[in-house]
């Protein structure tokens, strides 16, 4: 099935041509940006996070936009912050929201400049490099994906709350148990596609549902079982399809036959690589949010954003200015 799928990971909407989905990339969401895109392309104007009184523990607004740091070491230290809160147990879930969306922002800045990377790297704990380096791998990688020239317009989408971190990692698991596809895969494909459900909405090449199948794939024998709309059915679905397609023997392969771009199989590999070696990331890719890459910059769209048809994006911004990027 050929897929355009809605988004690739760090906020693309993928689709270079997939057996499983679509075809071609439509306009994004915060995708890595380029070396030549300014990091307030991707985060908007929010107090950075503050220290409690008395606690050397930052905190963070759930409710508003990030701002990434504007030098490598405070960059760093913003990262490690967003990562430790992630992996620790005790973080209330309001919290938690505003590190995966702080961990978000500041990857995604750090990706327009390479330049930092030495410094940053350099800063950031050896138990935190394979995080560091897997997202960035797959954010400048997944920027192939995008779109030659930027939207005006935002698409005729809904952007809903994903279901519980526990309910999909069920999902996942369960799919795992039935065909062999390591867990790790299939949510790194559920964060690509459609930021775990956050998105409803067809793609430009009509595929559909949280893991962007294309109706006639979905109805090919023994892949599409039960309501393509929904979670549990749509992850066990991609699971056999992979196995249709070489997995798990051969992950680079099928994953290639979900969507034929080594950008995107690069993407997909280095998220389950991330989750792979401390599950608790998963916590943090959850809470990872929805940016459409545009002519005035990466626009948030958050859950409650609802268009049945395409809408101009000066037309969208003023009526929603929070959702603007930073001048």
């Amino acid at each position: 099935m050929r897929r355009a799928a809605l988004l690739l990971a760090a906020t693309i909407v993928i689709a270079a041509g997939s057996t499983a989905c679509g075809s071609t990339p439509s306009p994004t969401v915060e995708a890595a940006p380029s070396t030549s895109v300014p990091s307030t392309t991707v985060s908007a104007a929010a107090d950075p996070p503050t220290r409690e009184r008395g606690r050397d523990r930052q905190v963070v607004d759930a409710t508003v936009r990030p701002v990434a740091a504007d030098r490598p070491v405070a960059l760093a230290d913003q990262i490690v912050a967003a990562e430790r809160a992630i992996r620790d147990p005790a973080t209330s879930p309001d919290q938690l929201a505003g590190w995966g969306h702080t961990q978000q922002v500041a990857y995604a800045a750090l990706a327009a400049r390479p330049r930092w990377d030495d410094k940053v790297a350099r800063r950031v704990p050896d138990d935190l490099q394979l995080a560091l380096a897997g997202n960035l791998s797959a954010r400048r990688t997944s920027a192939a994906l995008l779109p030659t020239e930027p939207a005006t317009e935002l698409p005729a989408w809904r952007i809903v709350a994903p279901e519980p971190t526990e309910d999909l990692l069920a999902h996942y698991r369960d799919a795992e148990a039935a065909t062999g596809i390591e867990w790790e895969y299939l949510a790194a494909i559920n964060l690509m596609e459609t930021r775990m459900g956050r998105i409803v909405g067809d793609s430009s090449a009509g595929a559909q549902g949280p893991m962007q199948f294309l109706p006639a794939t979905w109805e090919e024998d023994g892949i599409g079982r039960g309501d393509i709309y929904d979670p549990a059915d749509a992850i066990a679905a991609a699971a056999r399809y992979l196995v249709r397609r070489g997995g798990p023997a051969d992950m680079a392969e099928a994953l290639y036959g979900y969507n034929n771009s080594d950008s995107y199989v690069n993407a997909v590999e280095q998220y389950a690589a991330i989750l792979r070696d401390d599950p608790r990331a998963y916590h943090g890719f959850h809470q990872w949010q929805v940016y459409y890459a545009t002519a005035e910059g990466a626009v948030w769209l958050q859950e409650g954003y609802d268009q049945s048809e395409p809408i101009s994006v000066l037309a969208y911004l003023d009526d929603h200015p929070a959702a603007a990027p930073t001048p």
